[in-house]
């Protein structure tokens, strides 16, 4: 995978403030960043809020929005949504589908929506956001916080007291609400990693089908939720399952530097039988440092994330399994919420990962979708997003 930077927005914060301090506005409504992967199944990013969006006609009544924080946000008869859309960044394979996202549903909605790039840098983020809502140009924004501390109070009370709807992806808006979304908002419609039963139960997958051995587990560091939560579940589930953790080797979400903690890893740690990521870049780093030394058929390896070079692996048996992340879903239903609120219709102010309908291949009782050799054709056609 090709990335620039950092793949974890509270971490890019770390190393954008000391590279960037850019503040420009960047709107690119005409130049998309391509289209989904295409897939045969109608599943492919199916949203819990499908049916709702489907039932409503093509009326667009006078209404007002309780966002919460005692604001409301007021439509007028036939005022149609204009949103300003701000992911992750383009220039990152996993961005693709955000950014195609948020077209498409332009499309679908007939509604205007301009993109910005905050490049993955949160500085540029804000000065972004405050520009746009300066411009009074739009009255709703999809955004992915690349740092909650930064856009806490642009999202929730800023924004809305101008008259702007808010929905956040990806990340939360506020580092207090990660897991319940925040007051002021619409929706907060994280990542599937960033939903805090998703890295235990892909713990719990992958300890009960190693039975035991030593373990190293790859993610990022502490002071990103995914991480974080990746971080704790292997610390709790490993242990119940009689699964060593040897280390967990946090890293900053590059491909290189998760090579070089897993090579120092397997040195360190000789025994070791199981490598665990908790995010694409990791994997690839896992999967050349097994190679490397010549450890396939000794070490397991594990993703999260089922990008297309993982799910290639899991088909080739490189890699045992993993756990999806949904990019273009999440964007869906963030407009969709929007799109349902502006019609009066009341939303959550939290769905968990990524709005995703539970998927059929999923088996009965299993929290979260995990992919394997056994699923991943029906997964790669029908589900898979980048």
């Amino acid at each position: 995978m090709k990335r620039t930077l950092l793949f974890c927005p509270a971490l890019t914060l770390t190393i954008a403030l000391a590279t960037s301090a850019c503040s420009s506005t960047g709107s690119d409504s005409d130049s998309g960043a391509g289209d989904p992967p295409a897939a045969g199944g109608k599943e492919l990013h199916a949203t819990v809020l499908d049916e709702k969006l489907a039932a409503l006609d093509a009326s667009l009544p006078a209404t007002k929005v309780d966002v919460g924080n005692g604001i409301t946000v007021p439509f007028d008869k036939g005022e149609k949504l204009k949103v300003a859309f701000s992911g992750y960044g383009k220039g990152f394979d996993y961005s693709v589908p955000e950014f195609a996202a948020a077209k498409d549903m332009a499309k679908e909605l007939g509604i205007e929506v301009d993109e910005f790039d905050p490049s993955g840098d949160p500085q540029k983020q804000v000065g972004q956001l405050q520009d746009i809502m300066a411009s009074g140009k739009y009255n709703a924004v999809v955004v992915y916080p690349l740092s909650p501390d930064l856009t806490c109070d642009l999202l929730t009370e800023q924004m809305p007291k101008r008259g702007i709807l808010t929905a956040a992806i990806g990340n939360p808006a506020c580092t207090d609400d990660a897991t319940t979304g925040s007051a002021g908002m619409v929706t907060t419609i994280p990542d599937t990693g960033g939903t805090d039963y998703v890295f235990p139960s892909w713990a719990e997958e992958i300890a009960k089908r190693e039975k035991g051995g030593t373990a190293l587990v790859v993610t990022g560091l502490a002071l990103d939720i995914g991480a974080k939560l990746s971080g704790d579940a292997v610390k709790d589930v490993f242990p119940k399952y009689d699964l060593k953790l040897a280390a967990l080797m946090r890293t900053d979400f590059s491909q290189a530097d998760a090579l070089q903690k897993v090579q120092d890893g397997l040195q360190a740690h000789p025994d070791t039988t199981v490598i665990a990521s908790s995010f694409p870049e990791g994997t690839q780093a896992a999967l050349t440092a097994v190679k490397a030394a010549g450890l396939q058929d000794k070490v397991a390896v594990y993703d999260f994330g089922a990008n297309e070079l993982a799910l290639d692996e899991i088909a080739d048996g490189g890699v045992q399994g993993g756990s999806p992340f949904y990019p273009y879903t999440k964007v869906k239903a963030a407009f969709a919420a929007l799109q349902l609120a502006r019609h009066g219709v009341e939303v959550d102010r939290y769905y968990p990962y990524s709005g995703h309908a539970v998927e059929s291949m999923r088996p009965a009782g299993a929290k979260t979708m995990f992919v394997t050799k056994d699923n991943v054709a029906e997964f790669s056609s029908d589900v898979a997003e980048y």
